[in-house]
């Protein structure tokens, strides 16, 4: 396609491009002129259209003055002929604008010619109709003007015929009107103009094609042709020979180039007219009804059409085969410099495998299994096992094996052989082999790379074992002085008197045990990440850690005046680790006090149902947001509102008790109290012994 907007000169060559592309000049060096004519840009075309109307101008008159009168005919119109060829090399658009200028001229010739301005009108009128007809008959399908092949020499041959006997029938007429004979006339003119468009209108139409067989053969047989000429048409003899040139002109639109075929018709014709002019051959004393001019016009009418037939078909045949060489020898380069193998093997009537086809790269991986039985054929050896494993494909099938087969998985090549059936050749074995050395260096590079990040990996599981370890080295150390912080802060609180000094105990108290619960969780986590740290939970009393939890948190439930109730049966037990557990509690419990108000309620209730204990945890706080409560499990997140309201914490709390609680196959579930506040749902299973057997049905 052509941008817009793109110079002419780059329009033509893409639309010549575009016609190689299309098949309209497959194997032709270069378009007839017409084509060359019509991808002349701008006033190019103009002025070549304009040269060749001009030259039929001049011939016509040419043809018009040595017999002027108002009743006379031409002996011959070669001006048609290249009036036709102007509307052919013009575009289809400027075709009936062409059409009108070869109309001007013939006009004006007649004018001067004498033969009346009524006979000049109509003649110049129907010369316009005409070359029109024949151009566009001929170009037919908005096809490019030629005679490339049997069907566009028809369309041509079809169109030189419409357009001579609307030409002679216009023609005709206006001479009929003058007072002549009509149909005489019709049948003068029309095989004038035919004549002339059959012998002059190819002549832009024939592309030139490379060279088809040698100069000397062609110059030989335009001699031998021109002698045959002179044989049949010398003044001495009268008898009819004028079909001797006609197996030398066919002889030559088998074997020659079609424009060096037709260039010998056009020459055989001009001698035949000169001699029978002087008096040769068997047309020169014609009595019949026919005049001597127009035997010479079907004469040439009929050696014209039957070498245009011939030489089109045969110029056609040519450019197909060239196309299908052109395609063997693509196929063929393809197949050779392809990097995977390719074979073709053919079964022979003895069972041996005769190689058909083979590209270097086949040959070189089955240099093994070939053997050249005969100095111009290649067989694949008999006992070999390329051979052993064709035996075992089965027709209309195929199957795959590494190469060598010995090799296995390290094989560096894949043979994939499918058997064909052909009634024309038997038992077809097709091979192709695929190169897997590509294949086995990027598995090489793969097992490499994951080799390092294994590495990397291994490395990384150091550093961060480290890492734990020494975050737990850090905590306990740290745990050990808290503790007695701690110890010693409530022995002063048993001992202290006035509101001050119990003031700043509290304090102590308070900031201990926020330092506790971080060293804590750190030390859960630490051991969690450590290797061994999941040992089988064991059954444990829930009342009793409970206890045991609200004791290690009463300073923070006294300090801010929280009431709590338990709801727990004595005898409820769960599958636990018990350190575990206790850590889950605490967690949530100081959870509820920190966001409890002051002299609030905070409620822990367990029950057992449905083969699990459900325990719940529900406080006075102001809840957690729907969007953030599965966010509240995240490490380190916490919550805006939290962080806004100043509340202390490192979000690592609700993290630990998942993880914990999961380990302990455990759940947990954060969802809003009914009278306000936050409600963490635990559920536990229950040991083994307290699990109530299913009843068989009776």
């Amino acid at each position: 396609m052509v941008r817009k907007g793109a110079p002419a000169s780059v329009a033509a060559r893409s639309v010549r491009r575009d016609r190689f592309s299309h098949g309209y000049y497959p194997g032709v060096a270069h378009s007839n002129i017409a084509s060359r004519v019509r991808d002349l840009s701008g006033w190019r075309h103009v002025a070549a259209l304009a040269a060749t109307l001009f030259l039929s101008f001049v011939v016509g008159l040419g043809s018009v003055l040595p017999v002027s009168g108002p009743s006379t005919l031409s002996w011959w119109w070669p001006a048609v002929g290249i009036g036709a060829a102007a509307a052919l090399m013009s575009s289809p658009a400027l075709r009936p604008f062409v059409s009108l200028s070869y109309g001007l001229p013939i006009l004006a010739v007649s004018v001067l010619g004498e033969r009346g301005l009524g006979i000049a009108l109509v003649g110049s009128a129907a010369a316009a109709l005409e070359v029109y007809l024949v151009a566009t008959i001929a170009t037919a399908h908005s096809e490019p003007p030629g005679v490339r092949d049997l069907r566009a020499a028809g369309r041509f041959v079809l169109g030189a015929v419409v357009g001579s006997a609307v030409g002679g029938m216009g023609i005709a007429a206006g001479v009929a009107v003058a007072g002549g004979a009509f149909f005489p006339v019709v049948a003068a003119v029309a095989a004038s103009h035919a004549s002339a468009i059959l012998i002059i209108t190819p002549l832009v139409l024939i592309a030139r094609e490379k060279r088809t067989a040698p100069w000397r053969l062609s110059l030989g047989l335009t001699l031998l042709t021109l002698a045959s000429v002179a044989v049949a048409f010398l003044p001495a003899g009268e008898e009819p020979l004028g079909f001797l040139p006609v197996p030398l002109l066919m002889y030559a639109a088998f074997t020659q180039s079609m424009r060096m075929a037709y260039a010998q018709l056009v020459l055989t014709i001009i001698v035949v007219s000169a001699l029978t002019a002087y008096g040769g051959g068997a047309f020169a004393d014609s009595s019949g009804v026919i005049r001597v001019v127009s035997l010479l016009q079907l004469y040439a009418i009929t050696l014209a059409v039957t070498v245009l037939f011939v030489a089109a078909a045969q110029s056609h045949q040519r450019r197909l085969s060239d196309q299908r060489e052109g395609t063997r020898r693509l196929l063929n380069e393809g197949f050779a410099r392809a990097r995977s193998g390719f074979a073709i093997l053919s079964e022979e009537t003895d069972g041996a495998l005769a190689v058909l086809e083979i590209n270097p790269m086949a040959t070189s991986v089955l240099a093994g299994e070939l053997s050249t039985a005969s100095k111009s054929r290649l067989f694949v050896r008999g006992n070999g096992p390329l051979r052993e494993f064709t035996r075992g494909v089965v027709a209309g099938g195929s199957d795959t094996t590494a190469w060598p087969i010995e090799e296995g998985e390290d094989a560096l090549f894949r043979v994939t052989v499918e058997a064909l059936d052909r009634s024309d050749y038997g038992r077809i074995y097709l091979l192709y082999i695929e190169d897997l050395s590509a294949l086995r260096d990027a598995e090489a590079v793969m097992a490499a790379r994951l080799e390092k990040e294994r590495q990397v990996v291994d490395a990384l599981r150091a550093i961060n074992r480290q890492k734990d370890e020494f975050v737990a080295s850090v905590s306990h150390e740290l745990r050990t002085p808290l503790t007695s912080i701690s110890g010693y802060a409530e022995e002063l609180a048993d001992v202290a008197r006035s509101p001050l000094e119990r003031d700043y105990i509290a304090v102590i108290l308070r900031n201990c045990e926020r330092l506790l619960e971080l060293v804590n969780n750190v030390l859960v986590a630490a051991r969690r990440q450590s290797p061994g740290a999941d040992a089988a939970p064991e059954p444990v009393i829930l009342g009793e850690v409970i206890d045991h939890c609200l004791l290690d948190v009463r300073y923070s439930i006294a300090s801010r005046d929280i009431a709590v109730e338990v709801d727990c049966a004595s005898s409820l037990r769960v599958v636990a680790h018990t350190s575990d557990l206790a850590r889950v509690i605490t967690n949530l419990l100081t959870n509820a006090v920190k966001f409890s108000p002051r002299g609030g309620r905070l409620f822990i209730h367990a029950t057992r149902a449905d083969g699990a204990v459900t325990m719940t945890v529900r406080d006075q706080g102001p809840g957690i947001d729907p969007e953030e409560r599965e966010r509240v499990f995240e490490p380190f997140y916490r919550s805006p509102g939290t962080t806004r309201s100043g509340v202390a914490g490192t979000g690592l709390g609700l993290a630990i008790t998942r993880e914990l609680l999961a380990g302990m196959g455990a759940t947990i579930r954060l969802d809003d109290a009914p009278d306000g506040g936050t409600v963490a749902e635990l559920t536990f299973p229950l040991p083994p012994a307290d699990r109530v057997p299913a009843t068989s049905a009776g």
